[in-house]
């Protein structure tokens, strides 16, 4: 699930104008920037970094998760099995390709881990069954990977 600059964007419109003790300018302050929110809420920047988002959920009160998905966890905190870690992981390196340049892995394997990330917290992303390691995702990338590990002394 990918974040959709614009429903954040509405999600944060509706609250301001929905209490009047908010607006653009108090919830600037409060977030610690003049012009990043202003910017984002009139469209002059297309994006917001999640940082902004997460101190904007806390200015308006409302759960970052809310805020991104428009969906509520059901504890202050989200837990993430080992399982959904793993295959997060798996699909994050899935996204690796051979001769890919360096510059090119970060933003795939960023991308991927925010749509899954996006999953887990909406509850889309269940905890995965077990499977053959050499089957699972991501496991030709990984044993494409040279490791650094010494030969065992004589």
């Amino acid at each position: 699930m990918p974040i959709d600059h614009d429903t954040i964007r509405d999600r944060i419109k509706q609250q301001i104008e929905a209490r009047a003790d908010l607006t653009v300018r108090n919830v600037s302050l409060a977030i610690g920037s003049d012009s990043a929110l202003h910017k984002f809420l009139t469209g002059a920047n297309a994006s917001i970094k999640l940082e902004t988002v997460s101190n904007i959920a806390d200015a308006i009160g409302v759960s970052l998760p809310w805020l991104l998905f428009g969906a509520e966890v059901e504890s202050n905190e989200a837990t993430v099995s080992e399982g959904q870690i793993a295959a997060i992981a798996s699909r994050a390196l899935d996204e690796i390709q051979a001769g890919m340049p360096l510059a090119e892995i970060r933003p795939a394997v960023e991308a991927t881990l925010r749509a899954q990330l996006g999953l887990v917290l909406s509850g889309q992303l269940a905890r995965p069954t077990r499977q053959d390691a050499s089957s699972a995702p991501g496991a030709a990338i990984q044993a494409a990977v040279p490791t650094t590990e010494a030969a065992p002394a004589e």
